[in-house]
């Protein structure tokens, strides 16, 4: 069915509540947001306007063959420089604001200073790089030229990690980690690696043969989580305190849990899930969801409990779709590849300026940053 034809009903209902954290029994806040959509039905995607002030378009450069990658799976601003990681290609590249291709860090080897497989990343203050290696479970350190300064092996698996503010670590451990702290689900440590705290235990539920793509996302003010298939996103201090849970219900659409047990089978069935771990800015949180084959961008209105959903037949080029990471002063980045694209494209009309299109249909990469009302 082509996605013109969809059509929908979105009924949201916003019920608060309070829950137990597992392992420390300090209570902390959930939020259920309650997402209906239904075919027979239609409903035109609301106006979110109101809440982007502006957007800038990023051509990125690829001019050189260190620069090319494939598709960007984590992107983060700091200091001015684009971070972005393509996870197939085993890539972290830095690019300027303007586009301009700035460097590569890191190389994917067997010898002093190289990785094996590019899990993860994060960028200090100072401009130092830290890639977390899933494969080999060590950390590499990078200074802000890219030169390598040291790697240090971690006691158990681990699929994300992020650096405190407090000097401490927040890992997201594998759900097939049989180490060090099996079963747990974040953790966060001292440098030691040395568990202070811990949240949530992994359920039966989970299919540990298959991999998604899934990072800690930071904020303006917290730090998200979220592990597909799960419609629960965490949401943590930048200190590492569990603060809130927000739960995504599809009601008959979720996945059913014993179709979590097999994902490969039951990926493209239709259910609903989030698609990618959201992002949160002047109380709005951003995000994707995936319907069967099909896939949604929203915003959703933390105080006034709105949801708008995005679909492809509203797709616009300035629009926050495929929202992916967050600057340092909480602006919004959404990025656009020619494979998405074409995805697109082969559905719809997309009415995009012709320098934008001929530049993704060369196969180039576009990152999208938005100011939200209310930024300074």
């Amino acid at each position: 069915m082509k996605i013109k034809h969809l059509f929908f009903t979105l009924s949201v209902f916003i019920t608060l509540l309070s829950c137990e954290k597992k392992k420390d029994k300090a209570n902390h806040h959930g939020e259920i947001i309650k997402v209906l959509l239904d075919e027979a039905n239609f409903e035109n995607v609301k106006n979110i306007s109101k809440y982007i002030n502006h957007t800038e378009l990023i051509k990125l450069e690829e001019h050189v063959a260190e620069s090319i990658f494939g598709m960007a799976n984590k992107i983060t601003v700091k200091n001015n420089l684009l971070y972005i990681m393509d996870s197939n290609y085993k890539k972290l590249l830095v690019f300027d604001l303007q586009g301009k291709f700035v460097r590569k860090i890191g190389t994917r080897g067997n010898g002093p200073g190289e990785y094996q497989n590019l899990t993860d990343f994060h960028v200090d203050s100072i401009g130092n790089t830290i890639i977390l290696d899933g494969n080999r479970e060590k950390l590499y350190w990078y200074d802000s030229s890219g030169k390598f300064l040291k790697d240090k092996k971690y006691p158990f698996e681990a699929d994300t990690f992020t650096i405190l503010e407090n000097d401490q670590y927040l890992f997201g451990l594998a759900s097939y980690n049989r180490y060090k702290y099996e079963g747990n689900q974040i953790i966060t440590t001292t440098k030691s690696f040395d568990k202070v705290d811990a949240f949530f235990e992994y359920s039966k539920y989970v299919d540990d043969n298959f991999s998604f793509d899934y990072y800690f996302v930071e904020g303006d003010k917290s730090i998200l989580y979220n592990r597909p298939i799960d419609n629960n996103v965490h949401q943590l201090s930048k200190t590492g305190k569990l603060e809130k849970t927000y739960t995504f219900d599809f009601g008959n659409l979720n996945y059913p849990d014993e179709a979590k047990k097999n994902i490969e089978k039951n990926l493209n069935e239709k259910y609903c899930h989030l698609f990618s771990v959201p992002l949160i800015s002047h109380g709005l949180m951003f995000g994707n969801l995936k319907f069967g084959k099909l896939f949604f961008s929203f915003i959703y209105d933390i105080k006034t409990k709105e949801i708008y959903l995005n679909n492809f037949e509203n797709y616009a080029i300035k629009d926050v779709n495929f929202p992916i990471g967050i600057t340092d002063d909480s602006k919004i980045i959404s990025y656009t590849n020619s494979g998405l694209f074409s995805l697109i494209a082969a559905e719809i009309n997309i009415n995009f300026p012709d320098e934008y299109k001929e530049y993704l249909d060369a196969g180039g990469h576009i990152i999208c940053i938005t100011e939200l009302i209310g930024s300074k």
